[in-house]
């Protein structure tokens, strides 16, 4: 069952979990309303859905257990309960994170209940790249920094640029694939595919750096995006990884993967930015 966690959103079942990235620290009176199941708004409906599926009925405020909410821990001496209660609750419902709530894709209208009618399904590979983009500006907006997209495609997806005051500004190039069934055994990597020219170039250390980013993304476009007040969330999660010093290697088609702890979001390219603006690489 697909599932977002505080606007973060994950899968949880396809061979296994993904591990956790991070565990919500929000306090009650600071998380707004999460959207429900059943009637497709409101916590009622996700409680109501909780109930029958025989899971724990979940704060209102943030989808927490009632047991396990922050209002009803001091965050000092019951820290430790509240660790073990969050594993168990991780082994009794399968949910790898806390505040998790249903993902649905919406497949007709709500003011007419005619099917939705998407278009250009002949170019999905199109659109997967439209949609990776998007998600990467996005990202860099809330990193503080600016994007370009080269006319021309020569292994280049996105020049992204990052400026302080009083300094020179840093420039990363970034490579962009999107994949719907990249995952190892143990969904520890992604991977994707790179043409060999595009590879050897990615696995030099040049003086401009680049990186390569991964997106997981569901089959169904109508599964991409989610959004219900007051969230929204992309699916699945993009990761990144710098090819700089791998071997050479042969045949037309390269496979490479990223690691699931190299989640692609802000705060990871403001980390980045900074070892490049420190004299490192990414």
């Amino acid at each position: 069952m697909p599932l977002l966690t505080c606007g973060l959103p994950t899968t949880a079942a396809r061979g296994g979990l993904l591990p956790p990235q991070r565990i919500c620290a929000r306090r009650c009176s600071e998380a707004p309303a999460v959207p429900g199941r059943g009637d497709g708004y409101g916590a009622d409906g996700a409680e109501r859905f909780l109930r029958r599926q025989g899971r724990p009925p979940r704060h209102r405020s943030h989808g927490v257990p009632a047991k396990m909410c922050c209002k009803d821990n001091d965050h000092g001496e019951r820290a430790q309960e509240q660790r073990a209660s969050l594993g168990r609750m991780r082994q009794a419902t399968s949910v790898p994170y806390s505040c998790a709530v249903s993902v649905i894709s919406r497949t007709s209208e709500p003011s007419t209940g005619a099917p939705v009618l998407r278009g250009m399904r002949s170019r999905t590979s199109d659109l997967k790249e439209q949609f990776q983009t998007s998600l990467v500006g996005a990202i860099a907006a809330a990193a503080g920094c600016n994007i370009s997209e080269p006319r021309i495609d020569n292994g280049v997806d996105v020049d992204i640029w990052h400026e302080i005051s009083g300094a020179e500004e840093v420039l990363l190039r970034v490579q962009l694939k999107a994949v719907t069934n990249g995952w190892n055994a143990a969904r520890t990597e992604i991977s994707a595919k790179l043409h060999d020219i595009r590879y050897e170039r990615m696995r030099n250390a040049w003086t401009i750096p680049h990186i390569l980013v991964v997106m997981d993304l569901p089959t169904d476009p109508a599964s991409w995006i989610w959004s219900r007040h007051p969230y929204t969330a992309l699916r699945h999660c993009a990761y990144w990884v710098s090819l700089e010093g791998e071997p050479a290697r042969t045949g037309k088609t390269i496979t490479v993967s990223a690691p699931v702890t190299n989640v692609f979001d802000d705060v990871a390219l403001c980390e980045i930015m900074a070892r490049l603006r420190a004299g490192g690489r990414p």
